[in-house]
This record gives structure tokens, sequence and C-alpha cells, in this order.
């Protein structure tokens, strides 16, 4: 038996017979740390896969129009895992056979049931209670020999922006007619993979001071809308205020502009009356009792009486009778 050792950050480690060949990796991007490797025996005649990093590792299941994932995150809807196990196993063995078809299907159950002891089977059954799906499904090439299984775990989330998803693959591959030792060499080597607790460690101390800036950098933001709303506030009341200033100025310019012209058109009136009242020898008689004017009256006389109820005299230096009192001529520019 021979050690490998994930070469970038000594994630894991792996337990293969001589001979075999493995390289594997951390993937990272936007999403958590995810080791992955590739086993081949020397002749290529078995492989095994565990998190290929050619998946893209997150998908988006569209939830409407306000559908805004990050930028190179594909938008699919949630796929079941024996579909992508199946589209998998056709791509993967794309390269090798193109006759190849699906014979059987694995559920969960079955998933379940090869675990190796219960410790596994709880943390099986852990990630299905917390949502997971798992499947998948065996492919045979009747012609040229060839085997395929592949299992997935689906990992959906449900957030605001919508449901992001993830599939976590599996893969065996060999002879089909040596499949069942093959396969067993290859679920012992899966098996025996362990992970460093060092890295582990390091990984989850990161997760949380990245978690921790997280929320410190939305309650920032929080605290910044709340700013930029209270301005937006403060400026819809000033606009508010010079509008109501505006009108009042509006207003008050129309008020004098209707004055003047109310004015303007009262001495107007005025000179043309007179003048009417020259041409035809006439005059106004304004009565300081009853408030109006008497329009009419002949001119040139000192005195002018009314009775209140029409009738005009002129002349006298004394009231022609007890009902009679004295009205003034009206001016231009005077009371009326």
């Amino acid at each position: 038996m021979q050690r490998f050792v994930e070469p970038s950050e000594g994630a894991f480690q792996l337990w293969l017979p001589d001979g075999y060949r493995a390289e594997g990796g951390v993937l990272r991007g936007a999403h958590e740390p995810r080791p992955w490797y590739r086993v081949e025996s020397e002749g290529g005649g078995a492989e095994l896969r565990s998190g290929d990093p050619t998946l893209v590792p997150s998908f988006f299941a569209p939830s409407g129009p306000m559908m805004f994932p990050m930028p190179g995150v594909v938008l699919a809807p949630v796929a079941h895992p024996m579909a992508f196990a199946e589209h998998y196993a056709r791509g993967w063995g794309a390269r090798f056979s193109a006759n190849l078809r699906v014979v059987s299907t694995r559920d969960a159950a079955l998933l379940r049931a090869e675990r190796p002891d219960a410790a596994a089977q709880g943390r099986f059954d852990q990630m299905l209670a917390m949502g997971c799906l798992a499947g998948g499904v065996v492919a045979l090439d009747d012609a040229l020999g060839w085997c395929f299984e592949v299992d997935v775990f689906v990992v959906a989330v449900t957030g605001v922006m919508g449901t992001q998803w993830s599939p976590f693959v599996t893969g065996r591959r060999g002879r089909s007619a040596a499949w069942a030792h093959i396969r067993a060499s290859l679920v012992a080597i899966e098996r025996g993979a362990t992970p460093n607790p060092r890295w582990q460690a390091m990984v989850q101390q990161t997760q949380q001071i990245q978690h921790a800036m997280q929320r410190e950098n939305i309650e920032t933001q929080g605290r910044i809308a709340n700013v930029y709303a209270q301005m937006g506030r403060d400026a819809i009341a000033a606009h508010a205020a010079r509008a109501s200033a505006s009108h009042q100025n509006m207003q008050a310019m129309h008020d004098a502009s209707r004055a003047a012209w109310a004015a303007e058109s009262a001495r107007s009136d005025d000179a043309q009356r007179d003048r009417v009242l020259q041409i035809r020898d006439e005059v106004d008689l304004v009565d300081p009792q009853g408030g109006g004017v008497l329009r009419g009256a002949p001119a040139g006389f000192d005195r002018y009486w009314s009775d209140g109820h029409g009738t005009v005299v002129a002349g006298g230096h004394e009231a022609p009778g007890p009902a009679f009192h004295r009205v003034t001529p009206w001016r231009p520019g005077g009371d009326t």
C-alpha cells in the first residue's frame, strides 16, 4: 500500500494499492472549501472519483424576476440526484463508450445500507434530515464491457435570492467482467480517506471569521442604508418647504398683480366716465347717506339735494324739503 496526501493544503490522505495513481486538491471560490480526488489503476481499468473539480459547484434555481445570483453562477432548476447521476455517468462514459445504458438505480435506502458502521449511517441520516437528497445509477456498456456507478448528494438551501443547490458526486468505473473485485477495491480506498483534523479546524475557524465579517458587513450596509434613507427624507422635506415658500411667493405676486390691475382698471374707468360726463355736461353725485352714486345730474350748480329715493334737486342754499339731504359731485379717483 502507498499513502497519498492532498498536496496543496494537506486536507486529507488516501491509502492506495501499489501501481495506483492519485491526484487531488481543494476547490475554493464563492463557496465552502471542497476536497476532491481522482484515483486510477495502473492499466486504467479502474477509476474512483470524489468531488469532481470540473463541476460548477453551485447552481441557482430561478425563483422569479428578482433573481440576481453571483457572477458566473449558473441558473438551473434543482436536479434530482438520480437524474444528475445519469447525466454525469453519460458524460463520463462518453470517453469510453457510445452505447452506455442505465441498468439500475441506487436510492437513499441502499446508499445508507452500504455505510460501514452506525456512525457513518448516523451522518447520512443527519444529511437527509437537513434536506439533502441522495441517489445514484449503475450504467453498462455490454459490447465494450464497462461499468459505471455514480452516486450523488444534492444539497439545497433556499434563501431570499432563491434556491442554491450543489451536487456532490462519487463515481466508480471498471471492467464489468471483474466489477465485484474492482468495486470492492475502490470502496475500500474511498472508506479509507481520512480528513486532516488540523485542516478541518482551520477551515472551521476561517468560516467563522468570514461569517462574522459578513454579518458586520450586512450591519454596516444597513446603517449606511438608514443614513441614506434619512438623507432622502430630509431632502424631500426641504423640497416640500421650498415648494411651499415658492407657492406662497407666487400667490403674493399674483394677488399684488391683481390688485394693481384692479386699481389701474378703476382709474381707467374713472377717466372714461369723467370724459363722458364732460361731453354730456352732467355730473355724478355721491350720496353720503345712501352710500351710492346718483348718475346723470345737470352740471353747473353749487349744491345738489337728494331725498334718497332717486329724486335730485340742483341749486338752492336750503334743502327743498325735510326729506332731502346734501349730496356732493363725484370726482374721478374719489369714493364711489
